[in-house]
């Protein structure tokens, strides 16, 4: 039944076409894209079509059976009969007559035997032909079907995987952008509030002019920044839209949230790297591969020797006359041996063997690959890790040093614009935070994706509706 939730989040998903809003969580997000991506499409139909090439090799082990008929209309029948002699003919041999007379005048009924073949004709028959020395072939031949659709399997989880991936830093970018106008929608209302402030302490003669001039400057350059960060909201909207595959044209809002402080990677990096040794699709698919490659060596191998194969034939004929028996049958063997091909069949084996070596130094070079790409999701991590800790302290200075700036500004010991170095210093912190928060999970992400560990990689408390 685990097609039932990704049913309903289908319906939900189609019924909202008209609303143009939908509520959907991060785990809800990545089903939906799961269902509704093409290139998951293509592979699956890709698994089915290897599915369907490993049943047809397993069927090339038994015999076949293979039926002949046919049915042919003559221009006319054919006869086998003796005409009595001429006259002539029996005047010239008239000696033999006398001898042997009788005999001769029956020949005629004698060697009549009617027709040897009807206008017409039918045959019909039945063989069964058993492979012997080529069960060989056929079994490195379901082995490389075998394998091919374990190659197919490891690319479909790998282009799940990119899948899951995709949408969960398209739905982050979303969180990231949402915190965005968020912060920036806060410090409008400090700059209002900061604004009304100044307004009060300049009609009482406490500053000047220029003061409140800075403050109501500092509020519209933050409209100005809503504005921004309202845009890369939308469009991060329209990313994980078209990410997930549904209605660009849907209003999603993402409910999930993530903790803050997040729970810390604790893997060391060679654990990592065995880890994505052995769980990578790509390498399973590229072993594979290497499997393939060998199979098909072999096959060019025994391809050399001689073919014997076992048969059995059922013949069945009518309008053949006495010619052909009405019903007939054999059973034997046959040998094909092809012993000289101007060395194409060696070459085929040289050309096999290179081939599989190919494969193996492919297989070796996606290792390193891997090997970089666990080395620099690791150490992106790292770097998100104490970039967070670096902006929750920033961000912990930011607050003090804003609340005792604005408290000194109440008190009229400072000017406005210390207050608005404050207050600028504890939005830029906040927007900091924000990032370095997100990054750290997108980064975490990311080196889910390269150790190969499927399904989601980070885990998000849900939001009550």
């Amino acid at each position: 039944m685990k097609w039932f939730p990704v049913l309903c989040l289908s319906l939900v998903f189609s019924s909202i076409a008209s609303a143009r809003s939908l509520d959907l969580t991060l785990e809800d997000a990545v089903n939906l894209a799961l269902q509704n991506n093409l290139a998951l499409k293509v592979a699956s139909y890709g698994m089915q079509e290897a599915r369907a090439s490993v049943k047809s090799a397993r069927g090339r082990f038994g015999p076949k059976l293979s039926l002949d008929a046919n049915v042919f209309v003559w221009d006319k029948e054919l006869t086998f009969e003796v005409s009595q002699p001429s006259p002539e003919v029996m005047a010239k041999h008239a000696d033999v007559l006398l001898k042997y007379g009788d005999l001769l005048m029956a020949l005629p009924d004698l060697m009549s035997f009617g027709n040897i073949r009807d206008r017409v004709t039918s045959q019909l028959s039945l063989s069964v032909t058993q492979p012997l020395t080529p069960l060989y072939s056929i079994y490195k031949g379901y082995k490389i079907a075998r394998l091919a659709e374990d190659a197919q399997n490891q690319a479909l989880s790998m282009t799940r995987a990119q899948v899951t991936f995709d949408v969960t830093k398209a739905y982050l970018s979303l969180k990231q952008a949402q915190a965005g106008v968020k912060i920036a929608r806060i410090a409008i209302e400090q700059l209002k509030a900061h604004v009304s402030q100044a307004q009060a302490f300049y009609d009482n003669g406490i500053i000047g002019r220029s003061d409140v001039m800075k403050v109501e400057l500092a509020l519209e350059q933050a409209n100005q920044g809503l504005i921004q960060a309202m845009s890369f909201e939308e469009l991060a909207k329209s990313a994980l839209a078209v990410a997930i595959g549904g209605d660009r044209s849907v209003d999603i809002n993402p409910v999930s949230e993530f903790e803050d402080p997040p729970q810390l990677a604790e893997k060391q990096f060679e654990d990592l790297v065995a880890e994505a040794f052995r769980k990578r699709q790509e390498l399973k698919a590229l072993d594979a591969q290497v499997e393939i490659a060998e199979a098909m060596k072999d096959i060019s191998i025994w391809n050399m020797v001689p073919q014997i194969v076992g048969l059995f034939t059922y013949q069945h004929n009518e309008g053949m006359g006495f010619v052909y028996p009405k019903d007939s049958w054999f059973f034997g063997g046959a040998l094909k041996w092809d012993f000289f091909e101007w060395g194409a069949s060696y070459y085929q084996i040289s050309a096999s063997k290179a081939k599989a070596m190919q494969a193996r130094l492919q297989r070796q070079r996606a290792e390193d690959g891997v090997f970089m790409e666990v080395k620099k999701a690791y150490l992106d991590l790292v770097a998100a890790q104490k970039t967070l800790e670096v902006t929750r302290k920033s961000l912990e200075l930011a607050e003090e040093n804003y609340r005792l700036e604005k408290a000194r500004f109440e008190a009229h010991t400072n000017t406005a614009t210390d207050l608005l170095d404050a207050q600028s210093a504890l939005t830029r912190a906040k927007l900091e935070h924000a990032n370095a928060l997100y990054n750290f999970y997108v980064a975490k992400a990311a080196l889910s994706k390269a150790v190969g560990e499927e399904g989601l990689a980070i885990k998000a408390k849900e939001v009550e509706q």
